[in-house]
């Protein structure tokens, strides 16, 4: 299992005004790139596996105001210069290790330069910015010439975390994810054994101390820096949040996590594309100096954990959350429930689970039993409370899992906008 990373043009544009005295000036621009939107067809007849044809297309963008206009000024826009690998019609993915190669059955629908170029020209004349936009081809002479240069147009490709667990094996989103923090909980939970048939209280404290210790090494070094971006994986070998589980009916298996953070983002809609725009800035630790802190480049500490795990017997789920830090507690607790317990579904997505990622502080479903809420309290600073949509304080989960030929689906019980749909 792979996880890709699409990676959008980072292009360095230059804009250059050809004075009538010779001279030329240059200036910085850029080009709407969140208003790219992915089409692709595919050829109608042919005996070999059908190749699907990708370009960029642009949505029609709102009317600009006068203030805005460039007067009569017009503006050529120059074949783009690619970096090595880039200039073809292949769609380029660089694997794990900075290996470079292509997808087999995709193509742009020409070489990429010129797909950008068509991009941009299609952008600039539906801005209406500029009286005349004309590609590279055009032989009329403009005041302006756009050079662009495609640093970057690739998907990026990234080796899961493999994570062994009693005897099978849990696969995990790696760096800047909760999957190495799943990595650290789970390693301490296999110091533990299960002494009864269901969770009892030892099987809560442990969950509560795995947890704790993982969240303690996450919080406190883990951010965009060299060897701390995996914190709690380091001894496995090389190798608004909505998460939706999926499996079909050949068993083929995706857990996928999309997130805007708060509710609705930053309630910023981008213009041209429709696209919501998060608010991840505030992933970022606010002091200054950390490993998380915010600087310019870095990537954010988030918190979703998708992970796909196949148990000793060879049964398989997939299984993530939403909800914020209370995603890996509740994650672990599931993949604990069938790897440990041997649960089936149903009974795994109905029994009570803990949080200890809020510190000192481990909070408990009141549906518990009394052995368990006893043995919590006697070691924890515990507090309890029900399960609900509003606030949720053990996140929402969405499970699918094969059993031999048969599929199995399940979310969250208590939210209502969660729903578990079968293949018709």
């Amino acid at each position: 299992m792979s996880t890709a990373r699409p990676t959008l043009a980072r292009a360095c544009e230059r804009m250059r005004h050809a004075r009538p005295n010779g001279r030329s000036t240059w200036a910085a621009v850029w080009v709407g790139s969140a208003a790219m939107l992915l089409a692709a067809c595919s050829g109608l007849q042919s005996r070999k596996p059908a190749a699907q044809t990708y370009l960029l297309a642009v949505r029609a963008a709102a009317a600009p105001d006068a203030a805005s206009s460039s007067g009569l000024h017009s503006i050529q826009v120059a074949r783009p210069q690619a970096r090595p690998g880039l200039d073809t019609e292949r769609i380029a993915v660089l694997q794990s290790g900075g290996r470079a190669d292509y997808y087999a059955r995709a193509q742009w629908a020409g070489a990429l330069p010129d797909v950008v170029e068509s991009l941009i020209v299609d952008r600039l004349r539906a801005a209406g910015h500029w009286p005349a936009v004309e590609s590279s081809r055009s032989a009329f002479p403009a005041d302006y010439l756009l050079q662009v240069r495609i640093a970057a147009f690739e998907a990026h490709v990234r080796e899961p975390l493999r994570i062994p667990y009693r005897g099978g094996t849990v696969f995990a989103t790696p760096e800047l994810t909760a999957g190495p923090t799943l990595a650290h909980a789970l390693r301490l939970l296999q110091e533990w054994k299960p002494t009864s048939g269901r969770p009892d209280g030892a099987a809560y404290v442990n969950y509560s101390e795995a947890i704790r210790s993982a969240y303690r090494e996450r919080l406190k070094g883990m951010g965009d820096a060299a060897g701390k971006r995996a914190l709690g994986a380091e001894y496995l070998a090389p190798a608004c949040t909505t998460h939706f589980s999926v499996v079909d009916r050949h068993g083929n298996m995706a857990a996928v996590t999309q997130t805007l953070l708060s509710g609705f983002g930053s309630k910023f809609v981008t213009p041209s594309s429709g696209i919501t725009m998060n608010n991840g800035i505030m992933w970022f630790d606010p002091t200054p100096g950390t490993t998380n802190s915010l600087a310019p480049g870095k990537r954010c500490l988030c918190n979703y954990t998708p992970v796909v795990a196949e148990t000793k017997s060879g049964t398989r789920l997939a299984v993530g959350a939403s909800g914020g830090r209370r995603i890996m507690p509740s994650v672990m607790q599931l993949l604990s429930f069938v790897m440990d317990y041997d649960m089936d579904l149903d009974t795994a997505i109905h029994h009570p689970r803990i949080d200890a990622s809020e510190g000192d502080i481990v909070i408990g479903d009141v549906r518990m039993s009394a052995e368990v809420r006893a043995a919590l309290r006697a070691r924890f600073d515990y507090e309890e409370t029900r399960v609900q949509a509003v606030p949720n304080k053990f996140a929402c989960p969405s499970v699918v899992l094969r059993e031999g030929g048969t599929n199995y689906g399940a979310t969250e019980t208590f939210q209502p906008w969660a729903d578990a749909v079968a293949e018709s």
